[in-house]
C-alpha cells in the first residue's frame, strides 16, 4: 500500500528515555485511511521535513515501510 506523509510531530520520549526524541509521523493512504507511526530519533530529524518536502510515497505495512523519492 502507498502512503504519503500527512504531517509530523515531534516530542520527547517518556523520563524513562531521557535525553531520547521521537517522530509521530501521520501517513495518508491511497485509500483515504491515516496511519500513525512512531519513529524514534534514529532517523535524522531533518529526514522528515525533507521527506514531506519532496513527497516521497511510503509503501509497507505495520512492520516495513520502503521509501520512493520523485523520480525526475
Amino acid at each position: 500500500m502507498a502512503f504519503k506523509i500527512l504531517s509530523i510531530y515531534e516530542a520527547a520520549a517518556p523520563s524513562g528515555q531521557m535525553g531520547r526524541r521521537f517522530f509521530v509521523v501521520v501517513f495518508l493512504a491511497a485509500t483515504g485511511e491515516s496511519s500513525l507511526f512512531f519513529m524514534f530519533s534514529k532517523i535524522p530529524s531533518n529526514f522528515w521535513s525533507t521527506a514531506a518536502s519532496n513527497s516521497m510515497t511510503f509503501y509497507g505495512d505495520d512492520n516495513n515501510l520502503v521509501i520512493e523519492g520523485d523520480k525526475q
